[in-house]
């Protein structure tokens, strides 16, 4: 085989790894936002839709948005929060699945800049405990048996 058929297979098998590492860091977004209680607990929308795929290392610092006002302004602004964090995550997802030369060597994090979302996971509620671990596995396990199945077919 020569040097540009070696240098095929190779661009073919990142390209790969980088196509598997996207679609499970989707797959994660998509199971942590299903609804309770599988999925993120919803009281304004703000955590369920801050769940924000990257590649290389994410942002650990938490959001700390200080709400003031009636009952009815806090929950306006944290629905406005919501909207815009929706739209922070589809920028984040689009970013992912844009076309263009890959970095498979990249790692890819899923995470959730709201300030309360461990709590959440750990006291349970409309979820229980630990959902978001279970959320992750399940995405795992549906990555795994996809692969699964294109080999099989190969």
């Amino acid at each position: 085989m020569s040097d540009a058929g070696i240098r095929s297979i190779i661009e073919e098998v990142r390209a790969n790894v980088q196509r598997q590492r996207d679609a499970l860091a989707l797959e994660i977004v998509a199971e942590l936002q299903r609804k309770p209680p599988q999925g993120t607990p919803v009281k304004t929308g703000y955590a369920r839709a801050m769940w924000i795929p990257v590649l290389g290392q994410p942002a650990l610092t938490p959001e700390r948005a200080r709400v003031t006002g009636t009952a009815a302004e806090r929950n306006a602004t944290m629905r406005n929060m919501a909207v815009s964090a929706r739209a922070r995550q589809q920028a984040a997802i689009a970013s992912l699945l844009a076309d263009g030369p890959g970095q498979p060597e990249v790692s890819a994090h899923v995470y959730n800049p709201a300030v309360y979302v461990n709590r959440l996971n750990e006291r349970g509620g409309q979820s229980p405990p630990g959902w978001v671990e279970a959320s992750v596995a399940r995405a795992v396990i549906a990555r795994q048996a996809a692969v699964r199945a294109v080999q099989e077919v190969l």
